[in-house]
């Protein structure tokens, strides 16, 4: 048996006086959870908003008639 399985076998194995009920669940901390669930998502919002603006703003960008092209080709070894 690996060291993690013993571990597991000893660490969590079934202690005296345990009658084997579920503990109650914790219910609390619901505007943190609901934090932590909507400001990621108005950040990403947020910033797929400022990259959609400025990708459009690029690719509508007409260039000059000086405007150089230029080809670029990278090799990978």
């Amino acid at each position: 048996m690996g060291s993690l399985g013993g571990y597991v076998l000893v660490g969590f194995r079934r202690r005296v006086g345990d009658d084997g009920r579920e503990p109650p669940r914790y219910t609390g901390a619901g505007r943190a959870r609901g934090a932590w669930t909507v400001v990621p998502l108005l950040i990403v919002a947020v910033l797929f908003l400022v990259t959609a603006r400025y990708i459009y703003g690029i690719e509508g960008h007409r260039l000059s008639a000086e405007a150089l092209e230029v080809t670029v080709v990278g090799h990978q070894r």
